[in-house]
């Protein structure tokens, strides 16, 4: 009993370590991209616009996935 509850507890510990690790590599990756997206080649105008173009739908998309 004590040592299947120490396993629970190891594993919920893993699965918390792993969504805090992805988690920041996903927001640095965003902010990355999204902070340097004006210096990339051609117009910065046009890059700005297609970037936000962009997150609308990744906008849209994060509402349906949470409310599931």
């Amino acid at each position: 009993e004590i040592e299947q509850q120490n396993l629970v507890v190891k594993l919920h510990s893993v699965a918390l370590y792993l969504c805090m690790f992805s988690r920041m590599v996903s927001s640095i990756g965003y902010y990355g991209l999204s902070l340097s997206i004006t210096s990339l080649a051609g117009n910065k105008y046009l890059n700005l616009f297609l970037g936000g173009v962009l997150e609308l739908p990744a906008y849209c998309a994060a509402v349906f996935i949470l409310n599931r």
